[in-house]
């Protein structure tokens, strides 16, 4: 799979399902993940905003 890495193949799929979102009247999409600093850079790269939720 190390093949398909960094191709831009997921930001492609990810735009265009925020741009079906969009479409259908949503006012936001999210995502959850374990903070990586290389996966918050990709997160971002997809016009995500990165939050951080802390449990009390």
């Amino acid at each position: 799979m190390e093949k398909y890495h960094r191709q831009g193949i997921s930001k492609q799929m990810i735009l265009f399902e925020i741009i079906r979102a969009k479409q259908a009247g949503l006012d936001f999409i999210s995502v959850s993940f374990g903070y990586e600093r290389e996966l918050s850079d990709f997160w971002m790269a997809c016009r995500f905003k990165v939050v951080r939720h802390k449990n009390k």
